[in-house]
């Protein structure tokens, strides 16, 4: 994934405009806000295309999982792919948030991923997946409002603990 955005930088720095943001992260933020809801959806077929794990991922069972209608919306950063064990683990369930309202899960086997997604409500599902995605966060975190700002200041991981973050609120 970071030569992938090593990569995308490049391509950002050739084809600037002068009066384009200098960082490829400040055009980022700028124009998250008018992005559609569904851009993480139409992007996973083009992530999907890459070769190695992503092969492997390819294979899995999928299943896209909904969460409107449940009081708490999803929130995504700049790593934010959750994985419950190794790749090659037949227990591995992956999750990634797409949207405010969708989030993305992959198994190694179609009962045991059932069985994670029936176990547990979509309110206590989106609970984990927040909790895991502002954990993991390095330096970003996004959310289509403000009202989680308490949720995440009280799971950052403090500045002296990892390096810098900062809370982007989506306006989608």
């Amino acid at each position: 994934m970071h030569d992938i955005v090593e990569k995308t930088r490049a391509i950002y720095e050739e084809i600037r405009k002068p009066e384009d943001p200098a960082a490829l992260e400040e055009l980022i933020a700028a124009e998250l806000p008018r992005m559609e809801e569904g851009l993480g959806i139409q992007m996973l077929p083009q992530l999907l295309a890459m070769s190695g794990p992503i092969d492997h991922i390819a294979g899995m069972c999928w299943k896209p999982y909904r969460f409107e209608g449940w009081g708490r919306r999803l929130l995504t950063s700049d790593i934010p792919v959750i994985f419950t064990k190794g790749l090659a683990d037949l227990d591995c369930v992956i999750a990634m948030p797409l949207s405010p309202h969708v989030a993305f899960f992959a198994g190694n086997d179609r009962a045991i991923l059932e069985g994670i997604l029936g176990r547990h409500s979509p309110k206590s599902l989106a609970g984990v997946i927040n909790t895991h995605v502002v954990h993991q966060a390095i330096r970003f975190i996004y959310a289509d409002d403000n009202s989680q700002h308490r949720f995440v200041e009280n799971r950052l991981v403090r500045p002296e603990q990892l390096a810098p973050r900062q809370y982007h609120p989506l306006r989608i």
